[in-house]
């Protein structure tokens, strides 16, 4: 595994990774994110981020569960300067919300979660996809066709 550090970076990646709405303090050591506006059947793709390069020790992993479960390390290195993970996951959403819970592995008795950023966003159909290469290569014959 390669180790990162927050200086190797670029600007918009250190202030997407500055961005966290940590420290999150709530009843039972989880919050619960409702991403909304689903379509029934639509394939989505979800991504987090989380981070903590001050090295604070007040939070090891975030822990975001919906369904499966993943546990993501909010500094690697555990030093000042270090990165955290992402992860990237799909589904298909049932119904027109789909909630995530996310709870902290704490390293100190202050229960805090971290999430920098979160993205979500349709994974387009296979027959789509190739409706798309398909137009792209009759549209390059034809052009070849005129030259």
């Amino acid at each position: 595994m390669v180790e990162h550090s927050i200086t190797s970076l670029s600007s918009a990646y250190k202030g997407l990774l500055a961005s966290a709405t940590s420290p999150f303090a709530y009843a039972n050591n989880t919050m619960i994110l409702t991403l909304g506006g689903l379509t029934i059947g639509t394939n989505y793709q979800v991504q987090f981020w989380v981070n903590d390069s001050s090295d604070n020790d007040l939070a090891s992993s975030t822990i975001l569960t919906s369904g499966n479960m993943v546990s993501l390390e909010v500094n690697t290195t555990d030093a000042p300067g270090g990165v955290g993970q992402w992860v990237t996951g799909t589904f298909t959403a049932v119904g027109a919300t789909q909630t995530v819970n996310l709870t902290s592995s704490p390293q100190s008795a202050m229960p805090l979660s971290v999430l920098n950023a979160f993205q979500v966003r349709t994974v387009p159909e296979p027959t789509s996809c190739g409706l798309l290469g398909l137009g792209a290569v009759l549209i390059a014959s034809h052009r070849r066709r005129r030259a």
